[in-house]
């Protein structure tokens, strides 16, 4: 199951204004050119049922697109420093890939006036970023206490710290409902983040998936219209859900999860959760809610 696991991801794909999550592993700048070219390219010139060659062909010119904005990125790093960040976003990539990669496209040797202040200039980039951007950011989906008591607060951190081989085996995006002791329901999002050694071929992405260096983001509310799996869980037995979680294995342990905290689509309660989340939903975000895409959910 682990490995049709990794053959469905990025089948589907959410934007979320603002910075959601912990430190990505990369980024990338688009500028108006940029913006414009890609949308040219994906969306007034796709052709969505054009044959392989058109598919073939978008997903090539992407890739330049990405490396483009990747190395405005790069730019804004010390010089010295460059190389090796792109190096780990680009680990194991093919020799076409590292020969464009080192070209003259990627020959940019000024400095970027940056005055850094540690030796460890790509997360304190993302620091300088993160506080840039400060006063425009949504807020939604940022990780805060809120209403939940200490015990429940403290196991979900907890759960959003997890990563390595065990969260590879949780679905790409869960939907969690925890009740509290007074009955009230509080819902949130677990997204598995799939790390790669690079994401510049399109196939044999197995020999690519890196499951030891996964990594969960957990978000307040709903992210993602296409859920893999429903959990709901007492806050009472949250500890014990998130030890679980830290100790899966195999695929049997994950089923063990599945079995006490799971909501199955063969669950008798599974419609009338989907209407609870669904009702939450609409109250959460008014403005953009609407149906959950269930062609993806799994039942294992």
């Amino acid at each position: 199951m682990e490995k049709f696991n990794n053959l469905i991801t990025f089948d589907s794909a959410s934007v979320a204004k603002g910075l959601v999550g912990d430190r990505p592993q990369t980024a990338l700048i688009m500028g108006y050119t940029l913006l414009e070219r890609m949308h040219y390219l994906l969306v007034a010139g796709f052709d969505v049922y054009g044959n392989t060659a058109h598919q073939l062909q978008s997903r090539l010119y992407m890739d330049f697109l990405r490396m483009e904005g990747e190395f405005a990125v790069l730019a804004l790093l010390p010089i010295d420093s460059r190389d090796t960040v792109r190096d780990i976003w680009y680990r194991n990539a093919s020799e076409n890939v590292i020969q464009y990669l080192n070209g003259s496209r990627a020959l940019f040797l000024q400095d970027s006036g940056v005055n850094y202040q540690t030796d460890d200039p790509w997360p304190e980039l993302l620091g300088l970023w993160k506080a840039h951007l400060k006063p425009v950011l949504d807020k939604r989906y940022d990780f805060t206490q809120g209403k939940l008591d200490n015990e429940t607060w403290e196991s979900l951190l907890q759960l959003s710290g997890l990563k390595g081989r065990a969260v590879s085996f949780l679905p790409e995006v869960t939907l969690l409902t925890v009740l509290d002791g007074k009955g009230q329901k509080h819902h949130f999002s677990i997204l598995r983040n799939s790390a790669h050694s690079n994401i510049s071929q399109m196939f044999k992405e197995d020999a690519r998936r890196l499951p030891n260096e996964d990594t969960l983001t957990v978000v307040p509310g709903f992210l993602g219209a296409y859920p893999n799996a429903f959990y709901q869980v007492e806050s009472s037995h949250l500890p014990r859900f998130v030890r679980m979680v830290g100790s899966l294995q195999s695929e049997a342990d994950y089923s063990a999860l599945s079995s006490q905290f799971a909501i199955r689509r063969t669950d008798n309660r599974f419609w009338s959760h989907s209407d609870s989340l669904i009702e939450g939903y609409r109250k959460t975000f008014p403005v953009e809610a609407g149906l959950f895409d269930y062609n993806r959910f799994e039942n294992r």
